[in-house]
């Protein structure tokens, strides 16, 4: 069957996604002046601390992030329900689990096809199994009557204490127990103790959310999608809309109808995310404020994850409100109120 042919917006907007800038003490601001005058400059709109909401909110879902994402990894997720079940990494700080930054595990194809196959001989009594298409991005599909848990992204919880964040809703108790089992089933895996003995985290874990069934195709929002993100370019592909690595990002007058998501790396000094930011400031922000000066988008919208949560919408007039000035502490104390 022929795909029908995606319906971009006619009108002209670029959504920039950041994730990983900091607050407080590490003083961005004054490093990427453009950013900055964005921020202050626009009007506030709900924030989310997860990046991986914050994609699938400027795609229109709400919810059924795995189905639709499935349908872009090439796999046809029909009307049943899926659930994404990423493999993860815990571990105990200060006598509390929390979840390791999922970009730190480095998991090879290899690695997830073989702690798969140990999970599904496992699962197979309770009719679940887990399919693969990339190496971080895992799914199962539910069977009937098995209600999905309530759970947010493994992105939103990076380094909080995971007791308040366990699986909840109707069965809850079932999805929880799969994750004490997972955990015990992983413990002692062969892949653990030849990454272990590379000194990279274990995979000791899943993590359960984004269920869901796809009631209708997604909808095409963007022309260009500018992204390393996993769940960018598979919700990108769903929509039909063309994808691009980061290192690719093209001139942005060239872009009408855009998404760009910029994930600041984990693990790396300031020293190092400042000059990161200095990079984008120059390639993309910078000209970002400028093109918007020029009425060349009608909008922009600019939200930023955690651990700065914050998020502002702005049309080319805003652009030109000078006065409006960023007061960094203040700015990273009302992202959190």
């Amino acid at each position: 069957m022929k795909r029908p042919k995606p319906d971009f917006s006619a009108k002209r907007c670029l959504h920039l996604l950041v994730s990983g800038l900091g607050g407080g003490r590490d003083d961005w601001s004054r490093q990427v002046p453009a950013l900055a005058a964005l921020l202050a400059r626009g009007h506030r709109r709900d924030a989310l601390a997860s990046l991986s909401r914050l994609i699938a909110q400027a795609f229109g879902l709400d919810g059924a992030i795995a189905a639709h994402a499935l349908a872009g990894e090439g796999r046809d997720p029909g009307t049943e329900v899926w659930l994404r079940a990423d493999p993860v990494s815990l571990r105990f700080y200060q006598d509390r689990l929390i979840l390791l930054d999922p970009r730190l595990l480095s998991l090879r194809h290899e690695e997830a096809e073989a702690l798969v196959q140990t999970l599904n001989r496992h699962f197979a009594a309770d009719g679940l199994v887990i399919h693969a298409p990339r190496p971080e991005s895992w799914y199962i599909r539910l069977p009937a009557g098995l209600s999905p848990p309530n759970s947010e992204p493994p992105d939103a919880l990076i380094g909080r204490p995971l007791d308040a964040h366990l699986p909840s809703g109707v069965a809850a108790a079932f999805w929880r127990r799969r994750l004490n089992e997972t955990q015990m089933l992983l413990h002692d895996h062969p892949v653990n103790q030849a990454r272990e003995s590379q000194g990279l985290p274990p995979i000791n874990s899943l993590w359960f959310w984004g269920a869901g069934r796809r009631t209708h195709p997604l909808k095409g929002v963007f022309r260009h999608v500018v992204a390393d993100h996993p769940l960018a370019h598979a919700l990108a592909a769903a929509a039909g809309s063309e994808c691009l690595a980061l290192d690719r990002l093209p001139a942005l007058e060239h872009l009408r109808a855009a998404m760009v998501v910029v994930e600041l790396p984990a693990g790396v000094d300031a020293k190092r995310r400042l000059d990161l930011l200095r990079a984008y400031e120059a390639r993309l922000f910078r000209p970002a404020l400028r093109g918007l000066k020029r009425g060349r988008w009608q909008t922009m919208t600019v939200a930023c994850a955690a651990p700065l949560s914050i998020a502002r919408r702005l049309t080319p007039l805003d652009a030109w409100c000078l006065w409006r000035r960023l007061d960094q502490r203040r700015f990273y104390a009302s992202a959190h109120e």
